[in-house]
């Protein structure tokens, strides 16, 4: 019996640093209804959301969810809805032109 629970709390715990691992690259989520910002969470510059929100706006984007996460030591955009290719190379210029170390000093901010 002790031995199933032991399995069971190893288990747990390699499942518990999976995920605490897969969300530490993930640094902002940002999601757009009708051409507008609804909602974020993570370390969000402002002037970052604002230049996402410029990208959004120009041709009202239906519905999307953006993340930004960090890939071989930068930041990278990932994209996902109603977005067309212009769209999503705006977003990973925007995201570029972001210093890695600027977007992990922001402070963390829920909205929506």
């Amino acid at each position: 019996m002790v031995g199933i629970v032991l399995f069971a709390l190893a288990v747990a715990v390699v499942v518990a640093l999976i995920l605490i691992t897969r969300h530490a690259t993930r640094l902002l989520v940002v999601v757009v209804r009708s051409g507008r910002v609804t909602s974020l969470r993570g370390h969000a510059p402002q002037g970052l959301v604002g230049d996402i929100a410029d990208v959004v706006r120009q041709r009202p984007v239906p519905s999307a969810t953006i993340s930004v996460l960090v890939r071989d030591r930068a930041a990278a955009v990932e994209a996902k809805g109603d977005l067309t290719e212009a769209e999503r190379q705006r977003l990973r210029n925007v995201v570029a032109t972001w210093p890695l170390a600027r977007i992990r000093a922001a402070p963390y901010r829920t909205v929506g």
